[in-house]
């Protein structure tokens, strides 16, 4: 698979994300650490799929891991300072 499928499919999942109302508290209430623990959690699930021998579910956790990295920085770029965001 060519990296730009998986950055589609990384999209496509953040499109999911938001269309369950995900967004809706990201940039209001989350701070680097909740969504470090969410990843953290994420990546706790994939290992324990890998572990089970369940690679396509390990997968798709990565899928997610990477659209809610995404969603991190979306939230970080919404409440940055004006100064801070041009950088």
């Amino acid at each position: 698979m060519t990296r730009a499928r998986i950055l589609e499919e990384v999209a496509l999942e953040r499109e999911r994300q938001i269309s369950k109302g995900y967004h809706v508290t990201d940039d209001l209430y989350w701070s680097p650490f909740d969504w470090y623990s969410m990843i953290a959690d994420y990546n706790a699930w994939a290992r324990r799929m890998a572990a089970m021998g369940s690679p396509s579910k390990a997968r798709q956790r990565y899928i997610q891991i990477a659209a809610l990295a995404v969603a991190a920085v979306e939230a970080m770029d919404y409440v940055a300072v004006p100064e801070e965001a041009s950088q």
